[in-house]
C-alpha cells in the first residue's frame, strides 16, 4: 500500500450548491439539462429526410424528460 497519490486543489471543488456535470447542472434538489441545450433542440429546424429525423429522435428520447410540452415539438415526426 506505498501508492503515493496526490490531488492537485486547483482541480478540486468543494461545497458547491450546483455543478454542471457533462449536459447537466445538478443542484442539491434537482437534476436538469443545461438551458442552452435546450435551446439548441427547440431552434432546431424541420428535419427533411430521414437520416435528419432519425438523428433527431435519438435526441429526443432523451431529452425529452427534461423540456416540457415536448411533444408539441416532435409531434410532426411522429
Amino acid at each position: 500500500m506505498g501508492h503515493k497519490l496526490y490531488d492537485r486543489m486547483s482541480k478540486c471543488s468543494f461545497y458547491h450548491w450546483k455543478m454542471h456535470y457533462l449536459v447537466h447542472i445538478i443542484s442539491e434538489d434537482i437534476i436538469v439539462v443545461d438551458p442552452k441545450k435546450i435551446k439548441f433542440i427547440k431552434e432546431w429546424s424541420t428535419p427533411m429526410n430521414v437520416m435528419k429525423v432519425r438523428s433527431f429522435r435519438g435526441l429526443d428520447g432523451y431529452y425529452k424528460i427534461f423540456i416540457k410540452l415536448f411533444y408539441r415539438i416532435s409531434h410532426i415526426i411522429t
